[in-house]
Protein backbone atom coordinates (compact mmCIF):
# COMPACT_ATOMS: atom_id res chain seq x y z
CA UNK A 1 0.00 0.00 0.00
CA UNK A 2 1.09 3.26 -0.74
CA UNK A 3 2.00 5.90 1.96
CA UNK A 4 -0.45 8.89 1.91
CA UNK A 5 1.21 11.74 3.21
CA UNK A 6 2.30 15.93 2.40
CA UNK A 7 4.70 18.32 2.72
CA UNK A 8 3.36 22.47 2.42
CA UNK A 9 5.18 25.12 0.85
CA UNK A 10 4.35 28.43 2.89
CA UNK A 11 4.11 31.00 0.56
CA UNK A 12 5.17 34.19 2.59
CA UNK A 13 8.22 32.72 3.95
CA UNK A 14 8.95 30.60 1.59
CA UNK A 15 9.89 27.65 3.42
CA UNK A 16 8.47 24.16 2.92
CA UNK A 17 7.74 22.29 5.80
CA UNK A 18 6.03 18.51 6.94
CA UNK A 19 2.41 18.30 7.34
CA UNK A 20 1.66 16.86 10.45
CA UNK A 21 -2.28 17.89 10.59
CA UNK A 22 -4.87 18.50 7.94
CA UNK A 23 -8.32 20.00 8.87
CA UNK A 24 -11.19 20.52 7.12
CA UNK A 25 -13.56 23.38 8.29
CA UNK A 26 -17.10 23.39 7.11
CA UNK A 27 -15.62 20.90 4.71
CA UNK A 28 -15.10 23.14 1.91
CA UNK A 29 -11.75 25.04 3.18
CA UNK A 30 -8.46 22.65 4.30
CA UNK A 31 -6.81 24.81 6.87
CA UNK A 32 -3.06 23.05 7.33
CA UNK A 33 -0.57 23.05 10.25
CA UNK A 34 2.44 22.25 9.96
CA UNK A 35 6.09 21.78 11.34
CA UNK A 36 9.18 24.20 9.35
CA UNK A 37 12.10 23.28 9.75
CA UNK A 38 14.12 25.36 12.89
CA UNK A 39 10.73 26.15 14.48
CA UNK A 40 9.59 25.11 17.16
CA UNK A 41 5.88 26.63 17.56
CA UNK A 42 3.47 25.09 13.87
CA UNK A 43 1.29 27.59 13.13
CA UNK A 44 -1.88 27.08 10.85
CA UNK A 45 -2.03 27.91 7.65
CA UNK A 46 -5.08 28.30 5.12
CA UNK A 47 -4.84 26.48 1.83
CA UNK A 48 -4.47 27.77 -0.97
CA UNK A 49 -4.39 30.96 0.38
CA UNK A 50 -0.89 31.06 2.69
CA UNK A 51 -0.05 27.38 1.75
CA UNK A 52 0.40 25.06 -1.52
CA UNK A 53 -0.16 21.26 -0.19
CA UNK A 54 2.33 19.08 -1.97
CA UNK A 55 1.77 15.27 -2.52
CA UNK A 56 4.25 11.87 -1.87
CA UNK A 57 3.90 10.04 -4.69
CA UNK A 58 4.80 7.39 -3.07
CA UNK A 59 7.98 6.47 -4.88
CA UNK A 60 11.53 7.10 -4.35
CA UNK A 61 14.36 8.57 -6.29
CA UNK A 62 17.67 5.92 -6.98
CA UNK A 63 18.99 7.39 -3.75
CA UNK A 64 16.36 6.77 -1.96
CA UNK A 65 14.98 9.87 -1.52
CA UNK A 66 11.06 10.68 -1.22
CA UNK A 67 9.50 12.20 -4.81
CA UNK A 68 6.47 14.36 -4.08
CA UNK A 69 4.44 16.58 -7.27
CA UNK A 70 6.67 19.62 -8.07
CA UNK A 71 9.78 17.70 -7.21
CA UNK A 72 12.81 18.62 -10.42
CA UNK A 73 13.84 15.02 -10.77
CA UNK A 74 17.76 14.45 -13.72
CA UNK A 75 16.87 11.12 -15.78
CA UNK A 76 20.50 10.14 -16.43
CA UNK A 77 20.08 6.68 -18.30
CA UNK A 78 18.11 7.75 -21.79
CA UNK A 79 17.58 11.46 -22.20
CA UNK A 80 20.09 13.33 -19.41
CA UNK A 81 17.54 15.86 -19.06
CA UNK A 82 16.03 17.34 -15.95
CA UNK A 83 11.79 16.88 -15.73
CA UNK A 84 9.44 17.90 -13.13
CA UNK A 85 6.91 15.78 -11.44
CA UNK A 86 3.43 16.43 -11.94
CA UNK A 87 -0.07 14.71 -11.89
CA UNK A 88 -1.58 14.14 -14.98
CA UNK A 89 -5.28 13.19 -14.72
CA UNK A 90 -5.44 11.35 -17.92
CA UNK A 91 -2.84 8.68 -16.78
CA UNK A 92 -4.31 8.93 -13.39
CA UNK A 93 -0.90 9.37 -11.93
CA UNK A 94 2.37 11.42 -11.56
CA UNK A 95 4.32 11.23 -14.67
CA UNK A 96 7.37 13.62 -15.90
CA UNK A 97 7.60 16.81 -18.10
CA UNK A 98 10.57 18.01 -19.67
CA UNK A 99 11.74 21.50 -18.20
CA UNK A 100 11.54 24.06 -20.04
CA UNK A 101 8.66 22.55 -23.18
CA UNK A 102 6.50 20.89 -20.52
CA UNK A 103 6.59 17.86 -23.38
CA UNK A 104 5.18 14.52 -21.74
CA UNK A 105 7.88 12.32 -20.96
CA UNK A 106 6.77 8.27 -20.79
CA UNK A 107 8.02 6.70 -18.44
CA UNK A 108 8.09 5.74 -14.58
CA UNK A 109 8.33 8.59 -12.09
CA UNK A 110 11.55 7.22 -9.98
CA UNK A 111 12.79 4.85 -12.40
CA UNK A 112 16.76 5.80 -12.57
CA UNK A 113 16.18 9.27 -11.24
CA UNK A 114 17.45 11.40 -8.35
CA UNK A 115 15.61 14.55 -7.05
CA UNK A 116 17.83 17.91 -8.23
CA UNK A 117 15.46 20.01 -6.20
CA UNK A 118 11.92 21.62 -6.34
CA UNK A 119 9.09 24.26 -8.28
CA UNK A 120 9.29 26.01 -5.17
CA UNK A 121 12.91 27.16 -3.93
CA UNK A 122 16.24 27.27 -4.93
CA UNK A 123 17.84 27.17 -8.82
CA UNK A 124 14.91 25.27 -10.04
CA UNK A 125 11.73 27.73 -8.60
CA UNK A 126 9.54 29.14 -11.00
CA UNK A 127 9.88 33.07 -11.76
Amino acid sequence: MREIKFRAWDKARKIMGEVINIQFMNMVIPQVMFVIINETNPRPLQVPEEALLIQFTGLHDRNGKEIYEGDVVRQEICSKKDYTVKWCEQEAGFNLYERGSGKFQFGNVGWNCEVIGNIHEGEHAKE
